[in-house]
């Protein structure tokens, strides 16, 4: 018998899906799922909470996010897109995702420049942590070299390990000559945490600097309200560390 796995690998402001063939015989796929979700019959409680969760209810629907970037609007017309664990396309987690417009500016002639960007974090529980940290090898780093190879240009930047709240957990900075990736990965005994922000790059600096004679308002009203390294800062001194926080709590853990 085999499965499917279904992951998100974010490429060049597209989210590409992998299906990455799973294992037969015994019915367990890569990652260690049992069936084609990835579920089996658990007695682990956590486990059972967790795949009951709605994404967008428990992770605030990217609030903290949305207000530490100052995202300007969330595309479409339905908010967030919002999935309980067997849902979705990542029906390994609970999640929550969308598009968002993170900034926009007019040009000189009125032309309007739109600076879009992607949210994505899931909480991903497993009945064992053996299953857990293959999810995370296969997450962290078979997706991230898939990704990588999808594009000549796209490069990872920077590698910073997470606290030590986590049992394994790192964030990776992609960047091409388009967009900037901010992907975290952490694992917490036999659940996971991963967190993905996409946004395109702005320019709306050096705009400015060049035409400001015959432009409107000031340099903040072209350029991002969050520097970049004190983005990836903030994940990971604050929103991942927080994340956790709220998830121990939750289910009762230490």
């Amino acid at each position: 018998m085999r499965s499917a796995t279904i992951r998100l690998i974010a490429s060049s402001g597209i989210l590409a899906v992998l299906a990455a063939g799973c294992g037969d015989g015994d019915g367990e796929g890569e990652d260690g799922d049992n069936g084609e979700n990835g579920s089996g019959d658990t007695s682990n409680p956590v486990t059972e909470e967790m795949r009951s969760w709605d994404g967008c209810e428990v992770l605030d629907d990217l609030q903290p996010i949305m207000d530490y970037m100052q995202i300007e609007a969330i595309q479409g017309d339905e908010g967030f897109n919002s999935s309980r664990y067997g849902e979705g396309l990542d029906q390994q987690a609970a999640t929550c995702s969308g598009q968002v417009t993170v900034s926009s500016w007019e040009y000189s002639d009125g032309t309007p420049r739109v600076n879009d960007g992607e949210l994505w974090v899931s909480i991903i529980p497993w009945d064992t942590e053996e299953e857990a940290q293959a999810s995370y090898q296969a997450r962290s780093v078979d997706d991230v070299e898939a990704q990588l190879g999808q594009s000549s240009t796209l490069q990872e930047t920077d590698r910073v390990e997470l606290g030590s709240e986590w049992d394994e957990g790192v964030l990776l900075v992609l960047e091409d000559e388009q967009a900037r990736f901010l992907n975290a990965y952490a694992r917490d005994g036999n659940w996971l945490l991963t967190v993905s922000i996409r946004y395109n790059d702005n320019s709306g600096d050096e705009y400015f600097n060049e035409n400001q004679e015959i432009l409107d308002g000031t340099i903040e009203d072209y350029t991002y309200s969050f520097d970049d390294e004190e983005l990836q800062q903030w994940l990971v001194d604050e929103y991942v560390p927080t994340v956790h926080q709220d998830i121990t709590d939750m289910t009762g853990q230490e």
